[in-house]
């Protein structure tokens, strides 16, 4: 089957009918495995009933099957009066977005408490909207063949199959971070107050996913300030700033109602105490698994740590709202860091590894390790060639790769800074295989050129490159 076989059309069916037979075929009242969906849940559950996006008392009890460690940590945790110190029961929160508990509790409504088949249909149709938008994106910054080859390999990613089956923000966020960067490209070969206030829209509601949308505006403002070489366009950017702020209020508003303080975007200082201090803390040491995968990257203890009281809980009062809490564990955090900048800087190195990491700690079964390793463990040094070689001068779609390459980057050094984890990869993973797909075809071409006889000459080979006739566009 060849790729004009395999059209655009038909790899998104094909997409489209994977994951909505994945649905399908999954229990409506049954969680598959994955972290925090009993959180989103909770939020769901008790926004139908009346209390707003809160958490329930029992979310602080861990399940009677889990480790020691774990229940001395939610222990210490009810102590605190928050899940993770920072989230109190039944109040009204703002640390976890509200996008994905709000489309369970349609789901739930529409359907029964506890009835996740409608969620899962529509993160269905998300995923197959975010191959379409990869593909798209290729299409525009490299070239037809590789934005095929694109979609064929997002669409039957598994990972990316099987997290329209999980009640996490993933699919959700993947979708519109992808529409984001496709809108912006668009507007940088047409610039239009339209896209513009489109764009503004769906970063508010990627923010409203996942606070790591911040990470891509200072980027969007100056791809569209400056669309191109001599062009300047400071009022589509006012429209794009002001879609974002009207597009914010009602969050804005709700917060000011229940925190009486102005909160957009929660600091979110647990995540980065308990991915950083909190690794030096005697309770961590006793989660083996992760304490002993990096233990040649940070030693073991006992540890020489300056200030050591910052690898502890800081001190919580029970009056103390979620703003506060969040506010005095970033204290914390960057406490430690300014303390111990070499240790933080391996803690950097740590997370690198954590968030490029191709096989898992856990679920070792040949599905799962295959899975793991398509496409993205065969893809990775393919990217890594591809990545490098988009900063050739001699690109003429490098003015428009360098979206792509700040973006990533930008993503991925949040993640290097704060925390880190295989799944926080996904949404950058299409573009990653972009890059991969053209160096794949690049290497291809040379080779069969090899194989037919003598290399062309360096100028034949530009002029061919220019034309498109290797395939990647470049």
């Amino acid at each position: 089957m060849t790729l004009r076989v395999l059209s655009g059309r038909n790899l998104l069916l094909i997409a489209l009918l994977l994951r909505v037979g994945f649905a399908v075929t999954l229990p409506a009242h049954e969680f598959i495995p994955g972290p925090d969906q009993m959180l989103h849940d909770s939020l769901a559950r008790n926004f139908l009933s009346g209390r707003g996006l809160s958490i329930s008392e029992d979310i602080m009890h861990p399940p009677e099957d889990q480790p020691e460690w774990v229940k001395k940590k939610f222990e210490r945790q009810r102590e605190l009066g928050g899940l993770w110190g920072t989230i109190r029961p039944n109040v009204p929160q703002a640390a976890i977005p509200p996008l994905n508990p709000l489309a369970l509790a349609l789901s739930y409504y529409l359907l029964g408490m506890g009835n996740l088949f409608i969620y899962r249909l529509l993160m269905a149709l998300l995923g197959t909207a975010s191959c379409w938008f990869a593909f798209d994106i290729a299409r525009r910054i490299f070239s037809e063949r590789v934005a095929l080859i694109t979609l064929l390999l997002t669409a039957i990613h598994p990972a990316l199959l099987y997290y329209t089956g999980v009640a996490l923000t993933e699919s959700i966020f993947i979708f519109f971070f992808l529409a984001f960067i496709d809108v912006i490209i668009r507007f940088r070969e047409r610039p239009s107050l339209g896209l513009s206030a489109v764009a503004g829209a769906i970063w508010v509601l990627g923010l409203l996913t996942r606070s790591a949308m911040t990470t891509v505006l200072p980027f969007a403002i100056l791809f569209m300030l400056f669309p191109r070489r001599g062009s300047f366009k400071p009022v589509a950017v006012a429209v794009f700033l002001l879609s974002i702020a009207v597009c914010l209020v009602p969050w804005v508003i709700r917060n000011y109602q229940v925190f009486d303080k102005l909160v957009i975007v929660p600091n979110k200082g647990w995540n980065l105490w308990e991915r950083n201090n909190y690794r030096f803390n005697e309770a961590y040491q006793q989660e083996t698994d992760e304490a002993d995968a990096y233990a040649w990257i940070l030693g073991r203890p006992p540890f020489k740590i300056n200030k050591p009281e910052t690898v502890e809980f800081p001190d919580i009062l029970p009056s103390d709202d979620e703003v506060t809490r969040n506010e005095k564990f970033y204290a914390q955090g960057k406490a430690f860091i300014l303390a111990n900048p070499g240790l933080y800087i391996r803690l950097c190195v740590v997370h690198l590894f954590e968030f490029f990491r191709v096989l898992g700690r856990g679920h070792d079964s040949l599905v799962f390790t295959v899975a793991r390793i398509f496409p993205y463990g065969i893809a990775l040094p393919f990217f890594l060639v591809g990545f490098l070689q988009a900063f050739r001068r001699s690109d003429p779609a490098s003015r428009q790769k360098i979206v792509l390459i700040s973006i990533m980057l930008a993503y991925i050094a949040l993640h290097i800074l704060v925390t880190a984890a295989p799944r926080y990869r996904l949404p950058i993973e299409p573009l990653m295989l972009m890059f991969a797909t053209a160096a794949m075809l690049r290497i291809w071409q040379r080779v069969r050129g090899r194989e037919k006889g003598d290399p062309p000459s360096p100028r034949l080979w530009r002029t061919r490159r220019e034309k498109g006739e290797d395939g990647t566009g470049d």
